[in-house]
């Protein structure tokens, strides 16, 4: 296909998607995105909730109800997000198509510890939601998901919820015992007995988060409680949509004493 020397690359994008159908499009449209080709999207919500907090249940509300283009688990495990973030690569995040073309980011990193400093500045309209619960029911709930054992890969574990030093004497333990590290970075800590050490964790990130906002941002903050039955009217309200009635969004709950 010739090209003419003056064409837009933007026009030249339309002109294979038309010719090559919706396949191609799909693809270009999230490469438009990284060169800054398509305009960004409003708005742009990051939950900032903590695992077992109703964060998948926020994703759905946003997605299914408010029509908004959502990224979960799966997305951040499939772009090691939170590996990302860890290790301290934030614009290896930012600049991925899955980030540049999504309104609402759910579920690790962006719940990590005090991320939303570094995300509240580099994007300046972006929204925040901290849902929170009662720190013992969350606890019991975070045991539950992964019977007693730490969620996920444990080095990311760590450095979200602290515990080097256990993670440190496992590795030494596997290394004596000729176990791959492998087999202990994944749900390799017991939660029994960590009640305190959790709740406490828990309790810092809603305070330091509060606190945060408050200080810095406080029109671009909700927090509002898993268990308020009026949660997404007050979530619909701060993303600017109707104040009505919205009917409540609950998965991945677990039943717990």
């Amino acid at each position: 296909m010739p090209v003419r020397k003056d064409i837009s690359l933007a026009r030249l994008f339309k002109i294979i998607r038309r010719r090559l159908g919706r396949p191609f499009g799909v693809a270009t449209r999230a490469l438009k995105f990284r060169l800054g080709l398509e305009p960004a999207r409003d708005p742009v919500v990051f939950c900032i909730g903590m695992q077992r907090s109703g964060t998948t249940s926020f994703g759905n509300f946003c997605a299914d109800t408010l029509g908004l283009k959502r990224r979960g688990f799966d997305i951040s495990i499939a772009n090691e997000w939170t590996r990302a973030w860890m290790e301290g690569r934030h614009e290896r995040i930012f600049a991925s198509p899955d980030f540049r073309t999504t309104q609402v980011f759910e579920d690790d990193p962006w719940w990590c510890p005090d991320y939303y400093k570094v995300l509240a500045p580099r994007f300046p309209g972006a929204k925040f939601v901290l849902i929170t619960r009662d720190s013992a029911k969350w606890f019991r709930s975070l045991k539950a998901h992964s019977g007693g054992k730490s969620l996920g890969h444990t080095d990311l574990h760590v450095a979200i919820y602290g515990r080097a030093d256990e993670f440190e004497a496992l590795k030494a333990d596997a290394r004596k015992s000729g176990i791959p590290f492998k087999k202990i970075n994944w749900q390799g800590l017991s939660l029994e007995g960590w009640d305190d050490h959790y709740k406490a964790a828990y309790e810092a990130h809603t305070a330091a988060a509060t606190a945060w906002f408050a200080e810095h941002a406080p029109d671009r903050f909700l927090h509002i409680d898993l268990d308020d039955p009026d949660k997404f009217r007050k979530v619909a309200v701060f993303l600017g949509y109707e104040d009505k009635e919205y009917a409540d969004v609950r998965v991945n709950a677990i039943a717990t004493p």
